[in-house]
């Protein structure tokens, strides 16, 4: 049976070689911080969330460490490198993406023309991109799904003419 691996695991492992290099023990590494000695140890074993130290606990530990207070937040995963990266929205995250499903020779073929991609509803385009990205395990579209983003299709009905020209096209082709 293998343990889940907690999340902050970067973080628990920086303290213990911390611990290493001092020579010190964990009641003597909580105190440096200011955390009851089992408080401490909980979040050291996975037991706790390393993450629900308070931020005056983050900051003493970011000392004790010798590294900035974000370092501390992103090994605890908390934060990411990429939440530091100023992000391009949607429309331009999902361009990037049919680029490059364009210039892709396995896929390139069945990408959508400029024509047709404009015409698509921000639905589909987004659902092509989601499909792409979990053939090719990309992560173009990695921050806008972790933040729940949600796309909703225009309120505006399809006009007639649409419908009778796609209609027409239908009879013509002898379909």
């Amino acid at each position: 049976m293998t343990k889940d691996i907690p999340k902050g695991k970067p973080l628990i492992d920086a303290i213990h070689k911390r611990k290493w290099e001092l020579g010190v023990t964990t009641q003597d590494a909580a105190a440096a911080i200011n955390l009851s000695p089992p408080y401490f140890q909980a979040m050291l074993s996975g037991t706790r969330p390393i993450q629900s130290m308070s931020d005056e606990a983050k900051r003493l530990l970011a000392e004790w460490l010798g590294v900035s207070t974000v370092d501390v937040y992103i090994l605890a995963e908390i934060l990411e490198p990429n939440d530091f990266l100023i992000e391009q929205d949607l429309g331009d995250r999902m361009r990037l993406t049919i680029q490059k499903i364009s210039e892709d020779p396995t896929v390139s073929q069945f990408a959508p023309s400029k024509d047709e991609w404009d015409i698509l509803s921000d639905r589909t385009k987004f659902f092509i991109c989601m499909i792409y990205e979990r053939m090719y395990e990309t992560e173009i579209l990695r921050k806008i799904q972790r933040k729940e983003w949600v796309i909703e299709e225009p309120k505006t009905k399809r006009s007639r003419t649409k419908k009778k020209d796609a209609d027409a096209e239908q009879s013509s082709s002898g379909e």
